[in-house]
């Protein structure tokens, strides 16, 4: 009878995948939403962060055969894709004092914006970085399960 020698943990699987496909899909989003930009660019780089959770879950479900380990990598690449890409945002505000981005983030039809960069669009970015990680994570803990139903179901090659 055949032991093994490193047992599944599904919570630090999870989090590595959620890590490793959170990253990636966090760049990607930067990419298209910096670079490429417009509407386009946005909707492409929101494509890649679903995709990113889908893969994670995926991944993690098919590695330790657990739904609940699917659904942790989503919420982990949420997380993870969310913080790379306000990171990014906060830097190229503070460094470019770029004003397209903030008319791109519709901070120009917020009651306290007054053109520039201040405190104020600092702290409305700040609010809006918070709401959009709270809802990365919550959407990837959903398709987190979703994704995680396909990587059980996919054979396991032993």
């Amino acid at each position: 009878m055949a032991i093994a020698a490193h047992p599944m943990r599904p919570g630090r699987t999870a989090f590595a995948q959620g890590m490793f496909w959170g990253l990636l899909a966090g760049v990607l989003q930067c990419v298209f939403t910096f670079v490429v930009g417009g509407i386009g660019g946005i909707a492409i780089g929101l494509l890649a962060v679903v995709i990113g959770l889908l893969c994670a879950s995926i991944a993690a479900a098919w590695k330790t055969r657990s739904l609940g380990a699917g659904a942790q990598a989503g919420f982990w690449c949420g997380i993870w894709s969310g913080l790379l890409f306000i990171i990014v945002t906060l830097l190229t505000l503070f460094v470019l004092g770029n004003r397209q981005l903030l008319k791109d983030l519709y901070l120009q039809s917020l009651p306290l914006y007054t053109g520039g960069l201040t405190l104020q669009s600092f702290v409305l970015v700040g609010l809006l970085s918070a709401g959009y990680i709270f809802i990365a994570a919550l959407l990837g803990g959903i398709i987190g399960a979703i994704g995680s139903i396909f990587g059980r179901i996919v054979p396991r090659r032993v």
